[in-house]
């Protein structure tokens, strides 16, 4: 919430320190292989950038925080697919090998995510909301899957 709520109002570092935070401490309270927990987190930020980057290229989405880069996502969003890096080896961890339930999930909750932001006034749809909701599930039903299933491999 703090990612979103400062992209919102005007304050993208101030979540993001928060993103940075939770992030650290969760590398340091983590319990398996810190690197590679900290690659997986690194190959999640960069899917993140990806995704983000076909959103507003596409004119699915705009974020009302600038980016420091056009073609980049705001620092904020991307300080969210941080924090997000933490879950799946933590409380999304069952999941893992689940990839048909995964995707399901991807393809509901992430429209839901996105549309939650936009009602916070961080970003803006796509006024075809039904296509642009539909283009973020099915993106999120592929990338869901991909990322439990890094996240496995980065476990063994």
């Amino acid at each position: 919430f703090a990612a979103v709520l400062g992209g919102a109002h005007g304050w993208p570092w101030t979540g993001s320190a928060v993103a940075v935070l939770a992030v650290s401490v969760h590398l340091v309270m983590f319990e398996g292989n810190r690197k590679r927990e900290a690659q997986l987190v690194g190959f999640i930020v960069l899917l993140g950038l990806a995704v983000e980057s076909l959103f507003q290229q596409s004119g699915v989405i705009v974020y009302h925080s600038p980016a420091p880069i056009a073609t980049f996502p705001p620092v904020w969003i991307v300080a969210m697919w941080l924090a997000f890096a933490t879950l799946p080896n933590g409380v999304l961890g069952w999941l893992h090998g689940r990839f048909w339930l995964a995707a399901f999930f991807g393809a509901v909750s992430g429209p839901l995510t996105y549309q939650a932001g936009a009602a916070l006034g961080a970003a803006q749809l796509n006024e075809n909301l039904l296509d642009a909701l539909g283009f973020i599930g099915l993106v999120w039903a592929v990338a869901f899957p991909l990322i439990l299933r890094m996240a496995a491999i980065s476990k063994q």
